[in-house]
């Protein structure tokens, strides 16, 4: 969340999304003694990371994130979304980023992705994300399972026919990426699973660790019946029994 207060600074809250507990709180000041035409902009949220100061990997980034928001703008979405979605695309493959810059594009062209129209985009966005994250070293293995969780539930809320298809072979490829790593957190991302209502993901991840002897056959078992159950109990109770409708919960965990 964004505040600007009466004296110009800017104030980011971060909090938990399931209790709306603080997270962290940063205050950015304006420095004393500057000239206002010296960083001009640099408070204004229309001009976020413009400042010539940043680097321009990330003015880059902030720039496709502020065209995004206008997206819903445009007198035809899907086509200006789709002019975005390649324009961040032909950005990613023509220049060496840092890597959270990367990852944080590659995110930006999977959310401009989802609103194409266009599933074979979606999941050519999302198959090269998957690659990324499992190529890189600085992002938890944890984190890898998560996020990929995340883009299967926000696919299967606007294009689920054929989800099963084309997310088997991503979700056996984070899961040769992760390996016997996949045991450690594996009962918290269970739960992020049935909280979002992931339930596509959480089998054939189940099928996958199973199929790859990842982890004891009667504890995979054990597993695949609790989250069989948990989908009955949410079917049972009138909330859907997938993803399609429910919005992103997300806890303290994964750790960025």
């Amino acid at each position: 969340m964004k505040e600007t207060e009466t004296d110009e600074a800017i104030v980011w809250r971060a909090q938990r999304a399931l209790n709306g507990s603080p997270i962290a709180t940063l205050t950015v000041k304006r420095v004393s003694g500057v000239e206002r035409d010296c960083c001009s902009g640099v408070f204004n949220i229309q001009t976020l990371g413009q400042w010539t100061l940043i680097p321009e990997a990330y003015r880059a980034y902030w720039s496709f994130d502020l065209a995004r928001t206008r997206l819903s703008a445009s007198p035809d979405l899907r086509a200006a979304s789709r002019g975005l979605h390649d324009e961040i695309d032909a950005y990613l493959q023509h220049n060496k980023l840092p890597s959270e810059v990367r990852r944080a594009c590659e995110r930006l062209r999977f959310k401009t992705a989802l609103m194409t129209g266009d599933s074979n985009c979606v999941w050519r966005s999302t198959r090269t994300a998957v690659a990324g994250l499992c190529d890189s070293d600085a992002v938890p293995k944890s984190r890898l399972l998560f996020e990929l969780g995340s883009m299967s539930g926000q696919i299967h809320r606007q294009y689920p026919q054929g989800i099963e298809e084309h997310l088997r072979p991503l979700v056996a490829q984070m899961a040769q990426s992760v390996g016997r790593e996949m045991s450690r957190n594996l009962d918290r991302l269970l739960a992020e699973i049935t909280s979002n209502g992931w339930f596509t993901y959480g089998k054939l991840l189940l099928e996958e660790i199973r199929r790859e002897g990842l982890m004891e056959k009667h504890t995979v078992d054990s597993l695949a019946a609790r989250l069989e159950a948990s989908q009955t109990a949410r079917s049972r109770s009138g909330q859907p029994s997938n993803s399609r409708s429910l919005p992103v919960k997300r806890s303290d965990w994964p750790p960025n």
